[in-house]
């Protein structure tokens, strides 16, 4: 973080359980959602780092690609990446194929809905500590990185 600096954004997700919090002097309980782990945003360097609300270690890194066929399309710059083996940003899904063999099991089919996504769904293919998020044409969208929890 020093030497990215502070964020341009961050976006905190909601806890998947509820909890009750008691109002002071109210008498009644009123449920909210607590704060869950959180993102720093890195839009010009195209970086998402999700970290632990309780350790606040980074769980994930997010490098996005900013293809312009892709919803977030110009949302992120480019983010200049390189893997070794020769996958970056311009890489397309037959090239880590090549590289890093065939992903085990299907992909995983993300569509959003027609009416928020008008360049069709992406698939997210799986392999060890990464995630690569592919295009129906086959470009790269994004590279989530992360830890294996043990």
């Amino acid at each position: 973080l020093s030497v990215m600096g502070p964020p341009n954004a961050v976006y905190y997700k909601e806890e998947d359980k509820m909890h009750d919090q008691r109002r002071a002097g109210g008498g009644g309980d009123k449920v909210t959602s607590a704060r869950g782990d959180f993102f720093f945003n890195y839009f010009g360097v195209g970086v998402d780092v999700l970290f632990d609300k309780r350790t606040c270690n980074a769980k994930k890194i997010i490098l996005h690609c900013n293809p312009p066929h892709h919803r977030d399309f110009n949302a992120y710059s480019k983010c200049n990446f390189s893997i070794p083996g020769g996958i970056g940003p311009d890489s397309k899904w037959e090239d880590v194929q090549r590289v890093l063999g065939q992903a085990s099991g299907r992909p995983v089919v993300n569509d959003r809905g027609s009416s928020e996504n008008p360049f069709g769904p992406t698939f997210f293919h799986g392999y060890n500590n990464v995630i690569f998020e592919v295009l129906q044409n086959g470009c790269l969208a994004s590279v989530c990185l992360f830890a294996t929890l043990s």
